[in-house]
């Protein structure tokens, strides 16, 4: 049970809201900035935080994930979610009816003719900042207001659930009660939400609560979690929020991935309700000067001791290994922090993110091809994907134990390549006549010293440093056909210039060369 707000009453501008104790009780409406001063959240740091010892410095970075700077879509969001909750109540003034708790168990009738009750869609991919900014914009309003003057009432501004994981609409329902009795201390599960209730009996339920407490918007979150094969189809799911927003009267905000815009789009299709408002689907950020005032607020946030200026190549390249998803451009951040801080180096490059984000991202890595694709069919397959938290992220690549295990992994993959040059380039020596201890004491060397040649350079200087040792008479001549083919078919595999690559090994010579 949460701490009740006595109401205070502000006369409102918009003459629509005027003597309605349910409107005047909510803050004023506020101008962009006020809101982006409520929304924006900057944690309490220092510099001087940098200088702490690494182990105690990785727990300061769980202060990256408190930041919030609301951008031009939150506001936006913000001012679509309050005037929800205005224009919903317009047709329901307790100043005319009386309260139906004194007067019937009966829901309240509200004769109107302002037709004020609209819902919303509200999709995006994961990690987009959907849920964050909806609970950052609902801590804007005290969630249950207490009217002591006339007739008293309860007054419940918003209510925020979530669908169950198991996709069922009855559960839906029960999460609805569940949620009313931890904020207002009542039994509404125990008498409503028996199982052996219909969907239906359920929903009469919901609106005699909803009315009797007069709720001011409700809020279901992850609907993509709804089982079309366990809530009896599309069109039931459909019919059920149709149904819901009809009878109980209270705008609806349904909040999910694009997976569920299929269910939006097929209410779009039918010309029903729950479009009212329009709220574009959440993406990434684009790359450009929202971006960069997003970056530029969380780069703010460094434990790094030599902490580099924030400039366009980080930009873009957090930008590339994130596309523009804030909650991945977070992790990214903290990730490669994480590094360089328990690594000692204190440095933060370019390449760590890259590093961080190919070693930390690797889960994340389909949603975020598909992307950079653009292929909205291929959005489409990875826009409900759970992402990892920080520390998951963390205990499973990035723990001393877990960079161990990979730099060991590493080293093996690297001694078995290493082995399996000398193999290749000892067995090219011996197709040319030499023989086998000959060409493996002096090819082990070259390999060891040139660890980088391919196995064509490696086995033209190997050749000829042996024809140097050998007597004129015993001297082999390698197939000037055979390795002119593995150095032009080398360079062209490694978009190499064939010029420059024949040059270094001697096939042709400089003219200055050539002439003395």
């Amino acid at each position: 049970m949460i701490k009740f707000a006595k109401a205070f009453y502000t006369k409102q501008l918009p003459t629509q809201y005027q003597n309605n104790r349910l409107i005047e009780a909510l803050p004023q409406i506020k101008t962009t900035d006020e809101i982006t001063i409520a929304m924006l959240k900057e944690p309490r740091f220092s510099r001087s935080e940098a200088d702490q010892p690494s182990e105690v410095k990785q727990y300061s970075l769980n202060k990256i994930f408190a930041y919030f700077h609301p951008l031009d879509e939150h506001i936006k969001l913000a001012y679509d979610i309050d005037i929800m909750i205005r224009e919903g109540y317009v047709g329901r003034n307790p100043n005319d009816k009386i309260n139906p708790v004194l007067s019937s168990e009966r829901p309240l009738d509200c004769d109107t003719d302002y037709d004020s009750v609209r819902s919303a869609g509200f999709v995006g991919i994961s990690g987009a900042g959907k849920t964050t900014s909806t609970n950052k914009i609902l801590e804007m309003y005290d969630q249950v207001i207490l009217h002591d003057r006339h007739n008293a009432l309860t007054q419940v501004v918003w209510l925020k659930i979530e669908c169950p994981l198991d996709g069922s609409l009855k559960q839906l329902c029960i999460s609805f009660f569940m949620e009313m009795d931890n904020i207002l201390g009542t039994n509404y599960h125990e008498k409503y939400g028996k199982k052996r209730n219909s969907i239906e009996d359920m929903i009469a339920m919901m609106t005699k609560v909803a009315s009797i407490h007069y709720l001011g918007i409700l809020i279901i979150d992850e609907i993509q979690n709804l089982s079309e094969a366990k809530s009896g189809g599309a069109s039931k799911m459909l019919n059920f929020f149709v149904t819901l927003n009809n009878t109980i009267s209270v705008p609806t905000l349904l909040i999910g991935t694009l997976k569920a815009k299929k269910l939006l789009q097929e209410d779009l299709r039918h010309g029903r309700r729950m479009d009212g408002r329009s709220i574009p689907d959440w993406k990434g950020l684009e790359n450009d000067e929202l971006w960069e005032v997003f970056v530029e607020g969380l780069w703010e946030y460094s434990w790094v001791k030599n902490h580099p200026e924030l400039n366009h190549e980080f930009l873009n390249i957090l930008y590339e290994e994130s596309q523009g998803i804030i909650d991945v451009t977070m992790k990214l951040y903290a990730l490669a922090q994480h590094y360089v801080i328990m690594n000692g180096s204190e440095t933060l490059t370019p390449d760590t993110f890259k590093y961080v984000a190919k070693k930390g991202l690797v889960y994340m890595r389909p949603m975020l091809d598909a992307l950079k694709s653009g292929d909205p069919i291929e959005i489409a397959k990875y826009s409900d994907m759970s992402l990892l938290s920080f520390d998951e992220i963390k205990t499973n690549y990035f723990t001393p134990s877990a960079i161990l295990k990979r730099n060991i992994k590493n080293e093996d993959e690297a001694r078995e390549l290493l082995n399996q040059k000398i193999v290749d380039i000892i067995t090219r020596l011996q197709l040319e006549g030499i023989e086998y201890d000959v060409a493996e004491e002096c090819v082990e060397e070259f390999v060891k010293k040139h660890p980088r040649l391919t196995v064509t350079e490696l086995s033209y200087k190997a050749f000829n440093k042996i024809n140097k040792k050998s007597n004129s008479s015993s001297k082999v001549k390698l197939s000037e056909d055979l390795v002119l083919l593995n150095l032009y078919k080398e360079a062209k595999e490694s978009e190499v210039d064939v010029h420059s690559v024949f040059r270094e090994n001697g096939i042709i010579k400089k003219p200055i060369g050539e002439l003395y």
